[in-house]
C-alpha cells in the first residue's frame, strides 16, 4: 500500500489512490490482520518522498504484528527523501522592524519551544555569552562551607541532599560577570551547568545582587563547589542575548517566538520548524508474552523531536510537588528521552535510515526486546546520544531482559548537542548483543558505555561483543569517561579489535582524565584484546577505578607508538570500520 503527501483521506492505499497519512495505512494494516487477509509475503507500506509532520507518535503494538514471520515493512520510495518529523511548521511571522520577526506559538503545561530549524539548519538560541562559557564563583553564599570539601565527598552530598536541598539550587556568579546579570531576562532564561560527567538544565527563581547569588528553581545532581567552585555555565533563551542574525528566543508569558532573521531571509518564505513531539514512533507490545513482532523500517529519515525538561534523578518527586522546569541526570543522560521507543518487541529492524536533529536519544531498545537489528543507519546532530539498549534496572527477570540486538555498520556523529553527557551507544542490563563495525565520533561524552551497576551490586549485563568499531574525537565536553567506558560485572563480555583514537579533554572540563578505555567501579569478567589505541591525551591509555585488575583479561592491545606500524595494528585499523553497505 502507498502513502503520499498528494494522497487523500478518502484514498484506498493503492498506487493511484494513496493514503495521505501513515496513520491511515497503519489502520488498514490492523484491519487486514484482524481479518487474516495477509499474504505470506507480508505487508509493505511505501511512503513516497516528502515531509510528513506527525500530529502524534505512531504506535505499533501486537495488533499490527504477526508471530509467523510475516513482516510489516515500512519503507521510502528511495527516489527522494522521505521524512517523518515531530516538528511544527511556524508561519505567519510579523515584521517588527530591521530583521526582527515574531510569531505566536502556543505552549502547554508540559511543552514550550526549545529548538528552531530554518531551512534545515538548527538556529542558535539567544544566549550569554554569545560564544563559550561563563564560570561560577562557588556555591550559594549561605552554603560556603562546600568550598572546603575535599574532592568526591559523596557521603557529604547525600547528607546535604537530605537536609538542605536548596544548596543544589544555585551558585554565585563572578564579580566580572555582573554585566550579564544586570537586567537579565530572568523569566525566560535557562541555564546549563557543566559538572564533571553530567550537566544540569535549570530555570531562574530569583537573583541576589548583593551576594551575587543565582537561585534556581530545581536542584542539580551535585552542588556547585563539589567538583570545583568554577564550573562552566551558559545562559540561554534570553532577550538580552538576541543580537546576532539567526538567533531566536521564546517568551513563555507572551507565547511568542522572536527571530532575528539572517540577511536576505524572509521567514514567511522559509521553512521554519519547531520540534513538538518527544516521541515519533513507539513499537511496544502490551507485555513480554504479547510482543510487537516482525516490523521493519527501511530508508526513512526520522527528524525533529523535543526533549524533556521535567526530570531530576536524585529527587524523583520534585516535579510532582513543584510547578517548574529543569533536568538533572546521571552520566550518559539515560532519562533524556528518545525519538523512537522499542519495548516488548521481537524481530524489529531499522535499516538504512537516518536519525537527525533530535533533542534526545534517537532510539531506545528498552526491556523485553529480542532480535533487534540496527544496521547501516546514519545518526547525526543528536541532543543526547544515538542508542539506548537495555535498562537501568538490574532486577529484571527472564525475558524482560533484552538480548540479541545487533548494532552494526552505523555512523554516529555530532551527539550531545543539548545533553553533553549523552553517549554514542549505552548498553546496560542486556545480554548477548553485538556492537560491531560502527564509527562513533564528535560527541560530548563517552563513545560506548557498558554496564550500570556501581561496585559489586547485581548486574544483568553479560555476553556482549564490542568489536571492530572506530571511536574517535569523543569526550569533547566532559571529563572522567572513555572512548569505551565500563561499569560493574559483565560476565563473558568481549571488547576486541576496536580502533580508539584522538581522545582528549576540554580545557575547562573538571575531573579525572578521559581515557581510551576506562574500567570504572566493579568492572570485571571482561576480555579486552587486540585493540589499537593512539592519540590518547591522558597519561594512561587504560584506567582502572576501584577495579580488581586480575578480573579483566588484557592481551594483544597496541598502545605504544612503535607498535602502530606493525602488520597486526594495521590490520586491526583496517577492520575497525563501517563495512560496504551496498
Amino acid at each position: 500500500m502507498y502513502v503520499s503527501t498528494k494522497g487523500s483521506s478518502n484514498g484506498n492505499g493503492s498506487y493511484d489512490h494513496p493514503f495521505n497519512t501513515i496513520g491511515q495505512a497503519l489502520e488498514q494494516v490492523k484491519t487486514l490482520r484482524q481479518q487474516s487477509q495477509i499474504s505470506k509475503q507480508g505487508i509493505r507500506i511505501q511512503i513516497e518522498s516528502g515531509h510528513y509532520f506527525l500530529q502524534e507518535a505512531l504506535v505499533l503494538n501486537e495488533e499490527y504484528s504477526d508471530t509467523t514471520d510475516v513482516p510489516l515493512v515500512i519503507t521510502s520510495s528511495r527516489a527522494k527523501l522521505t521524512v517523518l518529523s515531530g516538528g511544527l511548521i511556524v508561519n505567519e511571522w510579523t515584521h517588527q522592524g530591521a530583521n526582527l520577526y515574531v510569531a505566536e506559538v502556543p505552549s502547554s503545561a508540559d511543552w514550550y519551544p526549545k529548538q528552531l530549524f530554518c531551512n534545515g539548519k538548527k538556529m542558535p538560541r539567544a544566549s550569554l555569552p554569545q560564544k563559550g562559557y561563563l564560570l561560577t564563583d562557588g556555591p550559594l553564599s549561605q552554603y560556603s562551607f562546600i568550598r572546603s570539601w575535599k574532592p568526591y565527598q559523596f557521603g557529604a552530598v547525600k547528607v546535604l541532599r537530605d537536609t538542605a536541598l536548596q544548596a543544589f539550587c544555585g551558585f554565585q556568579y563572578q564579580t566580572k560577570d555582573r554585566l550579564y546579570w544586570s537586567g537579565l531576562d530572568t523569566e525566560n532564561a535557562e541555564i546549563i551547568t557543566y559538572h564533571s560527567w553530567d550537566c544540569t538544565w535549570q530555570l531562574i527563581d530569583k537573583l541576589d545582587y548583593d551576594y551575587r547569588n543565582v537561585h534556581l528553581t530545581s536542584p542539580s545532581r551535585y552542588p556547585v563547589g563539589f567538583f570545583s567552585n568554577h564550573m562552566r555555565y551558559r545562559i540561554e533563551n534570553v532577550s538580552n542575548g538576541l543580537d546576532q542574525p539567526g538567533e531566536w528566543y521564546y517568551n513563555r508569558d507572551e507565547k511568542q517566538v522572536y527571530f532575528l532573521a539572517p540577511e536576505s531571509l524572509e521567514p514567511n518564505e522559509a521553512e521554519i520548524i519547531i520540534p513538538r513531539l518527544t516521541e515519533l514512533v513507539r513499537i511496544e507490545g502490551s507485555s513480554v508474552s504479547s510482543r510487537a513482532t516482525n516490523i521493519r523500517f527501511e530508508g526513512i529519515t526520522f527528524q525533529h523531536n523535543d526533549y524533556t525538561m521535567q526530570f531530576n534523578r536524585k529527587s524523583r518527586d520534585w516535579y510532582q510537588n513543584h510547578d517548574t522546569w529543569g533536568y538533572s541526570d546521571a552520566q550518559a543522560a539515560p532519562n533524556s528521552g528518545q525519538a523512537i521507543l522499542v519495548k516488548n518487541a521481537k524481530n524489529i529492524t531499522f535499516q538504512k535510515c537516518t536519525f537527525q536533529d533530535m533533542g534526545s536519544y534517537a532510539l531506545n531498545i528498552a526491556t523485553g526486546c529480542e532480535e533487534i537489528s540496527i544496521t547501516n543507519n546514519h545518526f547525526r546532530r543528536l541532543g543526547a546520544g544515538a542508542i539506548l539498549l537495555g535498562s537501568q534496572n538490574a532486577h529484571l527477570k527472564g525475558t524482560s531482559v533484552s538480548r540479541n540486538t545487533i548494532i552494526k555498520n552505523n555512523l554516529i556523529e555530532q551527539y550531545g548537542t543539548i545533553h553533553p553527557a549523552g553517549v554514542g551507544i549505552w548498553l546496560a542490563n542486556a545480554q548477548q548483543n553485538q556492537i560491531i563495525h560502527n564509527e562513533i565520533r564528535y560527541g560530548g561524552y563517552s563513545g560506548i558505555s557498558l554496564g550500570w551497576t556501581w561496585g559489586s551490586g547485581k548486574s544483568l549485563t553479560s555476553d556482549n561483543l564490542i568489536a571492530n568499531n572506530n571511536i574517535h574525537h569523543v569526550l569533547q565536553e566532559l571529563a572522567d569517561g572513555g572512548g569505551i567506558y565500563t561499569l560493574g560485572r559483565q560476565r563473558n563480555t568481549v571488547i576486541k579489535e576496536n580502533y580508539i583514537h584522538h581522545i582528549g579533554k576540554h580545557k575547562r572540563a573538571i575531573g579525572a582524565p578521559n581515557n581510551g578505555i576506562f574500567f570504572d567501579e566493579g568492572s570485571r569478567h571482561i576480555t579486552v584484546t587486540n585493540n589499537v589505541l593512539e592519540h590518547i591525551q591522558a597519561p594512561s591509555t587504560f584506567r582502572f577505578n576501584r577495579v580488581n585488575k586480575s578480573q579483566i583479561t588484557l592481551g594483544g592491545n597496541v598502545t605504544k607508538p612503535g607498535e602502530l606500524d606493525s602488520p597486526i595494528a594495521k590490520k586491526i585499523i583496517r577492520s575497525a570500520r563501517i563495512l560496504n553497505t551496498k
